[in-house]
């Protein structure tokens, strides 16, 4: 009985240790699997519990770096931001048309980049609109360049939700009228 009380032990200790590891995020932990018996189908039961979440993982990170992808290459403007209109995310056509570099952006206020003459105005009719849940189309407003340039574009808006449908930010594409 010692012996068996001891190898059991052992075998929950280590599917614990297993377990506070993978809570971690390392999903590559596995526990190894000695006997067939209710032990054994536990331990097996952890270890396909994480290949399942590596998997996922794998598959979770690809998603992303496809969205990523996308994001980037687009030749319009993308914003994202948060409900209190805080830069979370442009891509490098912002950067490139604005003449910022990304840690000068992100993290900053969305008024950062509208021009002062019609900041109010355009605040209103695009970030502020998307933000409070409705879509914005079309609208024409100006943005600043780093010199101070105003640069006039076309504004498209939507709001972003979480899973429970709740809003979360906005997402803003541009597209520069002075090539239109």
């Amino acid at each position: 009985v010692g012996t068996l009380a001891t190898w059991t032990t052992r075998s929950i200790v280590s599917v614990s240790s297993v377990l506070r590891r993978v809570t971690a995020g390392d999903f590559t932990q596995r526990v190894p699997t000695e006997t067939i018996d209710e032990v054994g189908d536990l331990v097996e039961s952890c270890n396909i519990m994480t290949r399942s979440l590596q998997d996922y993982k794998e598959k979770l990170e690809q998603s992303k770096a496809e969205i990523e992808n996308v994001i980037q290459s687009q030749t319009d403007l993308v914003f994202v931001i948060d409900t209190k209109g805080i830069i979370l995310k442009v891509n490098r056509a912002v950067l490139d048309t604005l003449g910022y570099k990304a840690d000068e952006i992100i993290g900053q206020s969305v008024p950062k980049v509208f021009h002062p003459d019609t900041i109010e105005r355009d605040l209103e009719a695009g970030p502020k609109k998307a933000i409070s849940g409705e879509l914005v189309v079309n609208a024409e407003l100006t943005l600043m360049h780093k010199d101070g340039r105003k640069l006039p574009f076309s504004f498209n808006g939507t709001p972003l939700k979480d899973t429970q449908g709740k809003i979360i930010g906005a997402l803003g594409v541009g597209r520069d009228l002075r090539e239109m």
